[in-house]
């Protein structure tokens, strides 16, 4: 009896120890690597689970038919990092973690994975230098790596450089990444879950050339604890980045500068050229979810102080993101010339003045296709910069969503096209302009619009200090002064402003002032030599202002454009605006009056002795048209080419009208068309991506690209590369 009172005794305390040590809710879930994933021999994977137990796990290798003990005891902490050592290779393969005091407490990853081997180098050893070379590629990055000071290294055409974890690529001597047209370096990341640090050029004092062409850059985040930068970081060094694409790199931190390519430089040039720039991002940190993201250019950041130049030229700027210059930020003496700049957010070009000291400042922002961003088209604040010839439509903002300008004082905004781009909830669907003054000339603002005030232009200008000379600012909308709004007293010369609508206020003008401290209720806007529909008494003023400036020699007629429908409005020869500007503007005193000495289509300012009023000078050959005229199409090309994602094709009309614009195959079948209308003169660009009109990717090989117009037709040939 007492023999079987102790074996109950010790059966409830085993039963008591079980409750202690294993109670019901203990469990363990393996999360990673948990289907999908490929595995390298020799690389470093994190096996990762979940438990709510204290005693340690046994990590195994499972297969049908196999298994194979990866480490028999391990805290059970989550994590466990495992060097793939040749447990064995294929496909269909299962990791089981099990705590090491009962086995029957384990789980099996969900789904299977492969272990495969790699052939080609590895990359062991911090230093590297000489030449990587196809035969031998991949090159597989185990660790963080540099090019000492005093040597070099080669990469040549065909080598894949991937980076088996979050490692750095830093540049003290020299970096020749010379691909070629139709055989690129690859630079990239094992997988989705280990991103690379990127390229970072460190400065030097010395003056040879680093140079990456025909590479494709992919897959960096940032993974260093002293610089927040992206995919390739040049710091004051001699640097040619050409023909590459620089594709979904991120950083993911709260203050951050260049997600694709990052720039500063102080006696040094930077080149950037002909290449796509497509879908780089900075975000916030999600450790630090109460902090602001403070980014600067999702796709570029720029900054040139001193006697250092930045060169951003002919490149394809494409779907980048950031809270400040989505596709381009930029400081100091940094040009901006031949980009197409598309569909990013916040911000499609950024200029920022610079705190330090520039010489010799030839900063400019011309010639670009802004187009379909978020935020602005093109946003600036900085004063001794050229803004001229840039395209700037279909942007979307809260206020200034063509161009949001804030000049410290001798800036320039020459001869662009802004058109339909759309302030959603402020002021300024065209053009925002406020600081200092400028000039603002030679331009056309058409079909924007607003939701408040100021459709085609919002000029604050409380010192007199912006000249608006020889635009024409037509067909604008807005809910208060549907061309422009005005504060208190800029001078506007020579000017179309023509056809615009207000649902309140002031169809063509319409002055404002929401800040009596700082304006008296007088508008002294002045107005030379203007074509305004309505006149003076057509003005809107907010609070019953008191006009006092002075209106001279300004006509109330219709401008007898060649042809309103096609956006073209260059003057007929019988327009009341031709012969009819400033008296005083000659030859010698177009610079005194901040006019450039040719127009939108390049004709001389001034025909016939007199200068005309609006963006562009009738010299005697148009006439009076009544349908639409041909265009006569030149000057095509494509960038980059070859291309892998995207190219960008450029072409030049002479005369306003229609498009079209064929990709054929080499059997002459046309693969995907684009048919566009309302080109005014000028410069244009078409985005390809390589697809058929279903959306389907296309095969590698040659393509052609075909622009009609009015009875002409260009072609060129496009080398698509897989």
């Amino acid at each position: 009896m007492n023999q079987g009172g102790r074996r109950k005794r010790l059966f409830f305390s085993i039963i008591l120890l079980s409750f202690v040590n294993f109670p019901f809710s203990t469990f363990i879930q393996v999360v990673s690597p948990n289907g999908g994933e490929t595995l390298w021999l020799d690389s470093v994977y994190s096996i990762q689970w979940n438990d709510d137990i204290a005693e340690n796990v046994k990590i195994e290798l499972f297969k049908r038919g196999f298994h194979a003990l990866i480490v028999g005891n391990t805290e059970s902490d989550g994590e466990y990092s495992w060097n793939v050592s040749n447990l064995g290779t294929g496909n269909d393969f299962q990791i089981k973690v099990s705590s090491v005091i009962l086995g029957s407490m384990n789980d099996l990853s969900d789904a299977n994975f492969s272990i495969q081997s790699k052939k080609g180098t590895y990359i062991n050893g911090s230093s590297v230098s000489g030449i990587w070379k196809k035969e031998f590629s991949p090159y597989y990055i185990q660790n963080d790596i540099i090019v000492p000071v005093g040597y070099s290294l080669t990469i040549e055409p065909g080598v894949k450089v991937i980076f088996l974890g979050a490692y750095n690529f830093d540049i003290e001597g020299y970096l020749l990444a010379l691909g070629a047209e139709s055989d690129s370096i690859l630079f990239t990341q094992e997988n989705a879950y280990k991103r690379w640090g990127g390229i970072w050029f460190k400065p030097s004092t010395d003056t040879l050339w680093s140079e990456i062409c025909y590479a494709r850059i992919e897959f960096a985040q940032n993974a260093r604890s002293v610089i927040y930068h992206g995919a390739v970081s040049v710091d004051n060094r001699y640097v040619l980045i050409e023909n590459c694409t620089i594709i979904n790199n991120s950083i993911v931190f709260t203050e951050a500068e260049g997600s694709g390519i990052y720039g500063y430089v102080w006696d040094k040039l930077l080149i950037i050229s002909k290449n796509s720039i497509l879908n780089n991002s900075i975000s916030n940190n999600p450790n630090y979810p109460g902090q602001p993201v403070r980014a600067y250019g999702g796709g570029l950041y720029c900054e040139a102080i001193e006697n250092g130049r930045i060169d951003v030229v002919g490149n394809l700027i494409k779907g980048n993101s950031t809270t400040m210059g989505g596709g381009i930020n930029s400081i100091g003496n940094v040009v901006i010339k031949n980009n197409a700049v598309l569909d990013n957010k916040w911000g499609g070009i950024i200029y920022r003045k610079s705190l330090h000291v520039v010489y010799n400042n030839q900063a400019e922002i011309s010639s670009n296709m802004v187009q379909f961003n978020i935020g602005t088209g093109i946003g600036c604040e900085a004063d001794n910069l050229s803004i001229k010839n840039n395209i700037v439509s279909y942007n979307q903002g809260w206020s200034g969503a063509g161009m949001n300008i804030n000049s410290g004082g001798s800036l320039f905004i020459q001869n662009n096209i802004i058109i339909h781009n759309n302030a959603l909830g402020g002021n300024g669907g065209g053009v925002v302009m406020s600081g200092g003054g400028g000039a603002f000339t030679g331009n056309v603002v058409t079909k924007n619009t607003s939701q408040s005030a100021g459709g085609g232009v919002y000029c604050i200008d409380r010192d007199g200090a912006w000249v608006i000379s020889n635009n024409t600012i037509v067909y604008n909308e807005a809910v208060n002064g549907g061309g422009m709004v005005l504060f208190t007293q800029p001078t506007i010369i020579n000017s179309i402003i023509y056809g615009n609508t207000a649902s309140n206020s002031g169809a063509q003008i319409y002055y404002y002032e929401d800040s009596p401290s700082f304006f008296s209720n007088v508008f002294k806007a002045n107005f030379y030599y203007c074509d305004i529909q309505g006149g003076l008494a057509g003005f809107g003023y907010f609070n019953n202002a008191l006009y006092e400036g002075t209106f001279i020699e300004n006509i109330d007629a219709d401008p007898l454009f060649t042809d309103t429908a096609s956006l073209d409005f260059s003057l007929t020869n019988t327009s009341p605006c031709v012969d009819r500007g400033y008296p005083a503007v000659t030859d010698s005193t177009l610079a005194d009056l901040k006019i450039i000495p040719a127009d939108l289509a390049g004709k001389p300012r001034i025909f016939n002795g007199r200068i005309d009023i609006g963006a562009y000078e009738n010299d005697g050959t148009s006439a009076v048209i009544t349908g639409g005229k041909p265009s006569r199409v030149s000057a095509a090309r494509s960038f980059p080419n070859p291309f892998q994602d995207a190219t960008m094709i450029e072409w030049t009309i002479a005369v306003a009208g229609s498009i079209t614009l064929s990709i054929i195959n080499p059997a002459g079948q046309v693969v995907v068309g684009f048919f566009r209308k309302d080109f005014l003169p000028g410069t244009y660009t078409e985005l390809w991506d390589g697809r058929d009109r279903r959306g389907k990717r296309l095969p590698s090989g040659i393509y052609y690209y075909h622009i009609a117009s009015g009875g002409q037709t260009v072609s060129g040939r496009l080398l698509l590369v897989q």
